[in-house]
């Protein structure tokens, strides 16, 4: 029985407009994703919420273990809304859409549900610690954060004494807003020195360090 781990927005536009869709999209449906547990279905392993402007056709369609389920919603409104109520559209869209999804496929409710007020919870924001490691001496310890925003993914590392303050702060990359374009960029952290801490990418033939 495959695992259901993954849940996105689309719309039916021409291609350009599509991506920016997803891309902007993507931190709330991703945000979505870092909540759900474990949930065990027949044949499923990600959820499409389709919208459209118009007739929605009733039911979902399987496609190969993707479920897809159109749901009304102007796309189009999207784009011209403020970045805040640009987050609450997608969290509401993706609401509706597993809600009636739920209703036709008869899964446990509760998951989805508790997903849905852990990311009300902290306010809509995708942001998080990648990893943590202490130096040398355990005195400092460095963190590598993600903010996953509407437009862009920023990677910062920040600097904390013995006492949890933030002693440094620097962002480190601003990359595309999709786990498919910052994801290479997480490969280690590694403490060089007590002073150096280095962020390498996966491929190793990237790094960012912050001196103390």
């Amino acid at each position: 029985m495959p695992l259901l781990k993954e849940f996105d927005l689309i719309a039916d536009m021409e291609h350009v407009k599509n991506i920016d869709f997803s891309r902007q999209t993507r931190c709330i449906t991703s945000l979505y994703e870092r909540f759900f547990p474990q949930f065990k279905t027949e044949d499923c392993w990600k959820v499409l919420i389709n919208c459209v402007p118009m007739n929605p056709k009733s039911s979902y369609r399987n496609m190969l273990g993707v479920y897809v389920l159109d749901v009304i919603g102007n796309v189009g409104e999207f784009f011209t809304l403020a970045d805040i109520d640009k987050k609450l559209w997608t969290y509401n869209q993706l609401q509706l859409g597993i809600t009636e999804l739920i209703k036709q496929t008869k899964w446990e409710k509760d998951p989805f549900k508790r997903a849905f007020e852990q990311v009300l919870k902290i306010d809509l924001r995708n942001e998080w610690v990648w990893r943590k490691k202490y130096s040398p001496s355990r005195k400092i310890m460095a963190e590598v954060w993600i903010n996953h925003g509407i437009y862009s993914c920023a990677i910062s590392l920040k600097i904390r004494n013995k006492d949890g303050q933030i002693i440094r702060e620097q962002e480190l990359v601003s990359e595309l807003p999709s786990e498919w374009a910052y994801v290479g960029h997480l490969g280690s952290l590694k403490w060089a020195s007590e002073a150096r801490v280095s962020l390498i990418n996966k491929s190793h033939t990237q790094e960012w360090s912050i001196d103390l």
